[in-house]
């Protein structure tokens, strides 16, 4: 797991040390951010308006997949079971966590 907000960052991202990321991989500068912005607030879930506003500087009352479907795409390149997420996980009736906040 990613152990320092600073070691998050896009380009290249390889699991070597890590031991989260099943390969090196790529991330967008808006999946940087996401990974920022959990692991910056990982005491507590945030909601997907919060990630809206602050992620995508848009309004977070929007009613858009575009959280969803990003956070899904984000998934895809850093878990090792991307149906079973342990890194960034869904909070029901919330939003999304970094890990078991």
């Amino acid at each position: 797991m990613v152990r320092a907000s600073s070691a998050i960052s896009s380009g290249p991202v390889s699991s070597t040390g890590s031991g989260f990321c099943p390969s090196p991989t790529s991330l967008t500068a808006r999946e940087s951010q996401i990974l920022r912005w959990l692991h910056a607030h990982r005491a507590r879930a945030v909601s997907r308006g919060e990630l809206l506003e602050n992620v995508w500087d848009s309004r977070g009352d929007l009613q858009t997949r575009t959280v969803d479907m990003t956070i899904a795409n984000l998934r895809q390149k850093i878990e090792q079971d991307p149906t079973r997420p342990k890194i960034v996980t869904t909070v029901k009736g919330v939003g999304y966590a970094w890990g078991d906040a």
